[in-house]
């Protein structure tokens, strides 16, 4: 049996990754940044000490549960090599999950049916390689088992398997606890989906596709027509749309029992645990962070602009959409001059210089902040007009192709991922940053440029971290996210 070219496209992918991995163990032979934490944590289970836990960890122990699985599996060693495997190899399983959830969420089936798990698309393996991802793929971090770990939830759940999603779920939390805020969006996005999809309109349109003469009685269903696509909507569109969402509540109810019991199960841990974070809690309070909302939308663009200017109008249209929605009327003038003093003012009232950020010269992240950030104390007022065009164009650009339900339900549950988060990490943004991309198609043209850009950003940090060590006081120092 030959291979297809997909096939064969998909595994120089992953040898790839293989290869880069194994460079990462020759030079890296010790634990590196939190892996001083993970890897012991992760040896003492091996050992079958279980009674045994770092205070430091903040995350719960999915990770260091799949590593001792494969163990059992491969009968493998616990050394630092072998563990960092761990996210090597379920990063090559995650293109074809993404696959599938971009089938399922674009409500691309033929995609669904036809694809095989070893051909996943050229988009899947692109996405895969989104640089903050990509890297810490070859740590021993749970940032590639959590994003694989929803990307399943969401996937059972636009499946129609709603107990195995909210099981699915709750399991994405031992990865990281914020995870059950992406349970919420895997709930939201199905209802919606049952909103407008109802059995009856899969009945009626299998009935339609069958010839006149082998047609039976004629069939109805009643018609949710009242999500319009975001970029054409206005507030009133947005309050019709949740009136008819609650009239048409008894499509909704029946969906909701599973994912209830998984939310009452994560509240009991969080009332067991007394608070979210396991370990070091001091050093991860919970904060009124705003402008962790317009680092995001500058994030997204830096990596996502090939495929946030290349959308179905182009780049021109996109501006001009923006310009005269941001100042056509006097309505849409008022609007945006009280965005941007709320941008103003949230950032002069919210901005947190955290102690983690200023002190560890070893993450990209500092130097933003030092030489840039705070090059003047008017920087980060001049930044406001960027994040205001950053987040628009999004908005826009996530308008064209999904309904405004669907976007403010993403909206709002990636401001309840961000703003309780008191640290500037571009690891927090993975996750919003994978939906979004999955939410919007892209261009030939466009995935074209995202790789090359992705594989830009991948061998740069790449090489850095490898070959641009220096040393300090407390012994080599290597840059990275």
């Amino acid at each position: 049996m030959s291979l297809s070219g997909k096939t064969i496209r998909y595994a120089a992918w992953a040898a790839l990754n293989v290869i880069v991995a194994r460079q990462v163990d020759i030079i890296v032979r010790e634990p590196y940044m939190d892996e001083p934490f993970h890897i012991p944590q992760a040896q003492a289970y091996c050992r079958g000490d279980w009674t045994h836990w770092d205070p430091k960890i903040t995350t719960p122990p999915g990770l260091y549960l799949v590593s001792i699985a494969l163990r059992k599996i491969f009968l493998l060693p616990c050394t630092i090599p072998v563990l960092r495997l761990t996210n090597v190899l379920l990063l090559t399983l995650l293109p074809p999950f993404l696959d599938r959830v971009i089938a399922s969420v674009r409500l691309d089936k033929e995609r669904l049916r036809n694809r095989s798990w070893l051909e996943p698309s050229a988009e899947a393996l692109i996405i895969s390689s989104f640089p903050v991802l990509w890297f810490f793929a070859f740590l021993y971090y749970t940032d590639v088992a959590s994003a694989i770990s929803v990307l399943v939830t969401l996937y059972v759940a636009r499946s129609g398997w709603h107990k195995s999603a909210a099981a699915a779920g709750l399991l994405s939390c031992l990865f990281r606890q914020t995870n059950i805020i992406w349970l919420a969006y895997a709930f939201g996005s199905t209802a919606l989906y049952a909103l407008h999809y109802p059995p009856e309109r899969e009945a009626w349109e299998a009935e339609r596709r069958k010839p006149q003469h082998m047609r039976g009685r004629q069939l109805t269903y009643s018609v949710f027509d009242h999500d319009v696509l975001a970029a054409k909507a206005d507030f009133l569109d947005w309050i019709i749309s949740v009136l008819t969402v609650i009239a048409e509540r008894a499509t909704v109810f029946p969906l909701i029992p599973p994912y209830v019991a998984g939310f009452v199960g994560f509240l009991a841990f969080v009332v067991w645990n007394g608070g979210i974070v396991l370990g070091d809690k001091s050093n991860h309070v919970p904060a009124i962070h705003i402008p962790q909302l317009y680092y995001g939308v500058a994030f997204a663009t830096a990596f996502g602009w090939p495929v946030l200017f290349t959308g179905r109008h182009g780049v021109f249209r996109l501006l001009k959409n923006i310009y005269l929605r941001s100042f056509w009327t006097k309505w849409y003038t008022s609007r945006t001059i009280f965005i941007m003093a709320f941008i103003l003012l949230t950032t002069w009232k919210y901005t947190i210089h955290h102690p983690f950020l200023l002190s560890d010269n070893r993450h990209y992240t500092f130097y933003i902040w030092k030489r840039f950030y705070m090059f003047d104390p008017i920087v980060p007022y001049l930044l406001a007009p960027v994040y205001y065009f950053c987040g628009y164009a999004w908005y826009v650009r996530l308008g064209q192709d999904n309904s405004l339900l669907n976007v403010s339900l993403f909206g709002a549950l990636t401001i309840v991922a961000l703003v309780p988060t008191p640290l500037l990490e571009p690891r927090y943004f993975i996750i919003p940053y994978l939906l979004l991309r999955i939410l919007i198609p892209a261009t030939k043209k466009a995935l074209i440029m995202e790789a090359v850009w992705y594989g830009l950003i991948n061998w740069v940090t790449m090489a850095v971290f490898l070959y641009k060590e220096r040393w300090g006081p407390d012994g080599v120092i290597r840059f990275m996210w």
